[in-house]
């Protein structure tokens, strides 16, 4: 089933990261499969052409437009709006700074959408 999204008035928006080996124990002294993205050497590049310009984007794990599971992190200015579209793949988002408004239809209506306040994420 394809549910439309349509996204308004946003900050900043990170997805969750979905590998489990990110939650295990490593051994003591050793960091084990997890990984660490230290804010000065995340790669961020401009957004895909399909969003308005504005749109700051850095893949963190695995390929998006791959098979399999994949984490990014987006930034956005304020006010930023992502016009109604689809997403193939189930995504998990938390929301780190800002506000994400977060609404569903084929129609831009603001307001018909969910505020997601920074720390807002994933059950877990």
């Amino acid at each position: 089933m394809q549910v439309r999204l349509l996204i308004a008035s946003l900050t900043a928006l990170s997805a969750v990261v979905t590998s489990p080996a990110l939650f295990a124990d490593p051994p003591p002294g050793e960091m084990g499969d997890a990984k660490l993205f230290p804010v000065g050497r995340i790669a961020w590049k401009d957004g895909p052409p399909s969003l308005p310009k504005g749109a700051r984007f850095a893949v963190l794990e695995g390929d998006p437009s791959g098979e399999g599971p994949f984490v990014f992190r987006v930034k956005l200015p304020d006010g930023y709006r992502i016009p109604p579209h689809t997403h193939p793949k189930t995504e998990r988002v938390t929301v780190i700074s800002g506000t994400f408004n977060l609404g569903m239809g084929d129609t831009f209506d603001e307001k018909a959408g969910q505020a997601m306040p920074a720390g807002t994420g994933p059950p877990g």
